[in-house]
């Protein structure tokens, strides 16, 4: 990601991992992504660790949204007006 660096922030937030181990942050970020047609302002825990994914969202903007997760189909519906 082409990212301005000085914009992380520092945190005092810790994750935990799937393996239960417990990983500090390295910082935070605010950006707007778009998820469907919908733009969000999302906060991001900054961690250098080694993984499969870029990122994982959280589950608040789902509601805001009005999406509709199907985890059987791993697809995200959106009712478009």
């Amino acid at each position: 990601m082409n990212v301005d660096l000085n914009r992380i922030r520092p945190s005092k937030t810790a994750v935990r991992a799937f393996d239960g181990s417990q990983r500090e942050v390295n910082g935070e970020i605010d950006l707007w992504i778009n998820v469907g047609p919908c733009p969000f302002s999302i906060t991001f825990q900054v961690l250098d660790i080694p993984n499969a994914f870029s990122l994982l969202l959280g589950r608040p903007w789902i509601h805001s949204a009005g999406a509709v997760p199907s985890s059987l189909h791993q697809i995200i519906n959106f009712i478009a007006e």
